[in-house]
């Protein structure tokens, strides 16, 4: 069947009963009435799990056209009345509108008074359509506006939650911010799109204004004038017409003055604003038991946490070499005094045709004595050996030459700091 001939198929066909009276039914071959694709799932509002619904359905009638749907069965031989197919459904039915006895059922009891939403519903309702697909993105829509009202209401700054918390009918009370903002996330929980209508309404400002100027007393509200500003000024009959006068741009001052003087009066975004400046009690017991305990410890702080042992390790690296650098420098001693200062028990002489490492090498366990040919003096390397003592370099007391003993510091402080 073409489209264009679909709407010239009549909506209903008239049929006589027994006694020659024409009744209008329901022409089932108008696909604009009965539809002929999808799958509908009727399912019982309320369900008794130890008795199941049993009800039986034949007819329904349209008050305004007085067409009956029905699925015609002939004339009853007694009453000469016209008869109808029983429909019988249980807690829930499905119907396959591919399926010509299933497509007319629904049509017919899409017209009942008892279907939930339905054109013709009246009295007491029984059954609801159960569309999936339909309640699914429903689901979805109001899961994604909650996360978004919740995300809101857990991250907005004092101010906003004082400003929001007006118009959604929030008591503040004594209650702390604390206290207020989980109140918030309770309504954008239960109401998400209220919530999501306030915060981006396209006038949210200007009613956080009238909301706190209504608190503060800036604006009242009288049987005779309607809405005033300070007593004297007319605003609107009703809080939506205060909104529209107060978007008007000739009435930019009034908006203006309303914003800064209703901020002024406001004690609970004053209260709010002080509390949200200073620390809490639990936060000023971590951090003097914070310093407490570095002041036990004698930790110093590093700009990065992640690197503070690193930092620390590389500052001592660089005040050592310093050092080195310093005690490695001559002396105006004479030689006869350094002698004297070191007392070196020779236990074998150094071979001058050797480095200073095969030195150690053959040497052993046994000190060397370095030789001025060697280009050291025993003041320098004795300097050299206390602060690889103090670093805890291994073996330093097996070392008789300063370079020797200056590139294993440095290679032990490599090794340290990685």
């Amino acid at each position: 069947m073409s489209e264009e001939n679909k709407g010239e198929i009549p909506e209903f066909i008239l049929v006589r009963d027994g006694h020659g009276v024409e009744h209008k039914v329901v022409n089932f071959d108008n696909p604009n009435i009965c539809k002929r694709k999808g799958v509908i799932k009727l399912v019982a509002i309320k369900r008794n799990p130890k008795k199941e619904h049993n009800t039986n359905f034949r007819v329904a009638r349209d008050p305004r056209s007085k067409v009956i749907y029905g699925i015609q069965n002939g004339v009853h031989p007694i009453t000469k009345n016209l008869k109808f197919q029983q429909i019988k459904i249980g807690d829930f039915k499905i119907f396959d509108l591919s399926v010509p006895q299933d497509a007319e059922e629904w049509c017919v009891i899409d017209k009942a008074p008892f279907l939930l939403g339905g054109v013709n519903q009246k009295g007491i309702v029984l059954y609801k359509v159960h569309d999936e697909e339909a309640e699914a993105e429903i689901e979805i829509k109001k899961s994604t506006l909650r996360s978004r009202a919740e995300g809101i209401a857990r991250e907005c700054t004092h101010e906003m939650l004082i400003d929001l918390a007006r118009p959604l009918g929030i008591v503040f009370g004594h209650n702390s911010p604390t206290v207020i903002r989980r109140l918030l996330i309770d309504k954008a929980n239960k109401e998400p799109e209220v919530f999501i209508n306030v915060y981006d309404g396209a006038h949210r400002e200007i009613v956080f204004a009238v909301k706190r100027g209504l608190e503060t007393g800036l604006i009242t509200e009288t049987l005779e004038h309607g809405w005033l500003f300070k007593d004297t000024l007319p605003l609107g009959m009703s809080e939506a017409s205060v909104v529209t006068f107060l978007s008007k741009p000739a009435n930019y001052t009034v908006l203006r003055n309303l914003e800064e003087e209703s901020r002024e009066r406001d004690n609970v975004l004053k209260l709010v604003t002080e509390s949200e400046d200073k620390p809490s009690a639990e936060e000023l017991k971590e951090v003097k038991t914070v310093e407490k305990a570095k002041e036990e410890l004698n930790i110093e702080e590093s700009p990065d946490p992640g690197n503070a042992r690193m930092d620390n390790l590389e500052n001592n690296m660089n005040k050592m070499m310093e050092m080195m650098q310093q005690l490695t420098k001559p002396t105006a001693a004479a030689p006869e005094q350094v002698v004297a200062e070191t007392e070196v028990k020779v236990v074998t002489p150094p071979d001058p045709n050797l480095s200073p490492e095969e030195t150690l090498e053959k040497a052993g366990d046994e000190v060397i004595v370095p030789t001025q040919e060697m280009g050291d003096t025993p003041t320098d390397l004795k300097n050299l050996k206390v602060l690889a003592k103090k670093l805890k370099v291994p073996g330093y007391h097996l070392f008789g030459n300063v370079d020797a003993l200056k590139a294993k510091i440095e290679e032990y402080q490599a090794k340290v700091i990685t």
